[in-house]
């Protein structure tokens, strides 16, 4: 279990934003250290809730696009940011979902996606125990690629080339 106290001086308190603009890199590593679960050993047990990896967040719940410095993140080290969404749902996806996957087309191409219709909700708030760092940071990812504060300027998004408006 991360520290707790690393946990909220990360997620709770405006502290991280100073790391990010100091040494974004770091801030990657050091986010995905306290929202990660230390590994744990095989569990057979026949729990009807499957675990994804990740350390519980209390002050997540309910999960908001302003929880967190997930969107933050997203806008002053966009390239981390957006690193540190991707590590962190392919890590939870894989321990969540193991190899099962869905295969997706489209247009005329189909690709496997690890996962399952429960992965592919976790942007909706469900159906995860204890995933309200996932939640919060896909929901910040998706407000921060679609939405714009009052005021803002249109401006190219993850260098994708993409704007918003």
């Amino acid at each position: 279990m991360a520290c707790r106290r690393s946990q909220e001086a990360c997620l709770d308190t405006a502290a991280f934003s100073a790391l990010v603009r100091a040494r974004p890199d770091a801030a990657l590593e050091v986010l995905l250290a306290v929202c990660i679960e230390e590994p744990q050993h095989e569990d057979y047990s026949t729990r009807s809730m499957r675990e994804c990896g990740v350390e519980r967040w209390r002050s997540g719940d309910p999960p908001l696009f302003c929880r967190g410095p997930f969107l933050q993140f997203l806008r002053q080290a966009p390239e981390q940011g957006l690193s540190f969404v991707l590590r962190l749902v392919n890590f939870a996806t894989r321990r969540f979902a193991g190899d099962e996957s869905l295969t997706v087309a489209i247009g005329n191409e189909s690709r496997a996606w690890f996962g399952d219709n429960r992965v592919f909700r976790w942007h909706h708030d469900w159906p995860l125990f204890s995933g309200a760092v996932i939640q919060c940071s896909l929901i910040g990812l998706a407000r921060g690629n679609l939405g714009l504060q009052a005021g803002e300027e249109a401006r190219p998004l993850f260098g994708c080339g993409h704007t918003r408006r």
